[in-house]
């Protein structure tokens, strides 16, 4: 589920007003259960399975990123906030943005890509993942 169909859910379930106690307290709780389950695409587990893969840039350019490493990124709950690094070729001018990605075998995927100064010469993109428990 994308942010904006959460967050629009999101109000429409806390903004109705219908809702009170008992049974739709339950409903509501179910619903935000729902909405907050993460992807499997979007796991650790998911991008350690992807290491070494590339990614192709869903645009005109057609570059291609490679799957570097997946960190660790907090001394929260293992995999629930992490880093997943891409590397690029030294030619690739994007800035931070959202990019769409395709993967041969996992199909599309958006990411909300930072850049770095690479240390081979080429930059690299850095995604993070602050995953939320379940309600």
């Amino acid at each position: 589920m994308k942010r904006r169909q959460f967050t629009q859910t999101l109000a429409l379930v806390t903004g109705s007003g219908a809702l009170a106690a008992g049974a739709g307290l339950s409903a509501t709780v179910s619903v935000l259960r729902e909405l907050a389950a993460v992807p499997p695409q979007l796991s650790r587990t998911f991008f350690d399975a992807q290491l070494g893969d590339e990614f192709c840039l869903c645009d005109e350019t057609g570059h291609t990123l490679v799957l570097t490493s997946v960190e660790d990124a907090s001394r929260h709950a293992p995999g629930s906030q992490f880093h997943v690094v891409f590397e690029a070729g030294s030619r690739m001018a994007i800035g931070e943005g959202t990019y769409r990605l395709e993967h041969s075998r996992n199909g599309l995927i958006d990411l909300f890509l930072t850049r770095s100064d690479g240390l081979g010469g080429g930059p690299r993109f850095t995604a993070t993942f602050n995953l939320a428990t379940a309600v």
